[in-house]
């Protein structure tokens, strides 16, 4: 089955990015991340003209900001997920 990352909603035209960018919740840098990581257009807009990196949760943590605007940007980061999953 092949799923396409890129496809927007019918209601607002946002994908999985923007959704995942405008989220802020501890795991949306990880979330992001696998989007990425399986070619999901950081340039496609919403119906109001954002892209997700306009997206990005207000409240979001300065950290965590600045980790999903390099993502969107093509910078490899390391969210420590990685980390989590060796500790469980």
């Amino acid at each position: 089955m092949k799923i396409d990352v890129n496809k927007t909603s019918n209601s607002d035209g946002a994908t999985a990015l923007h959704c995942a960018a405008a989220d802020g919740s501890p795991m949306s840098v990880g979330v992001v991340k696998l989007l990425l990581e399986a070619y999901a257009d950081v340039n496609v807009t919403d119906a109001n003209g954002n892209k997700p990196d306009d997206l990005i949760a207000r409240g979001t943590k300065s950290s965590k900001r600045k980790a999903l605007e390099m993502l969107s940007k093509g910078f490899a980061i390391d969210d420590g997920s990685s980390d989590e999953e060796e500790e469980k």
